[in-house]
């Protein structure tokens, strides 16, 4: 696990690699979780939202709603 930063709740906010793969690139790309820019930092962010936007254009897991709502919007409801 590697540590990017701390969100405003004191988490950690971590890159998880598994079998030489970044789970949350994975995650991403079968369309279970949002590219979250706020915390993405240089190194991961242009891999990460291209990936998003690849399962967006091909209507992978949450992508298949017609209008998915992200975590941080869903809570505030």
């Amino acid at each position: 696990m590697e540590v990017q930063d701390r969100d405003k709740y004191g988490r950690e906010v971590c890159v998880i690699p598994k079998d030489s793969k970044d789970m949350n690139l994975e995650t991403i790309r079968r369309g279970a979780a949002w590219a979250y820019r706020k915390y993405l930092k240089k190194a991961y962010a242009t891999d990460y939202i291209q990936t998003e936007s690849e399962a967006m254009s091909k209507r992978r897991g949450l992508w298949q709603q017609s209008d998915p709502a992200p975590p941080w919007e869903f809570g505030k409801r």
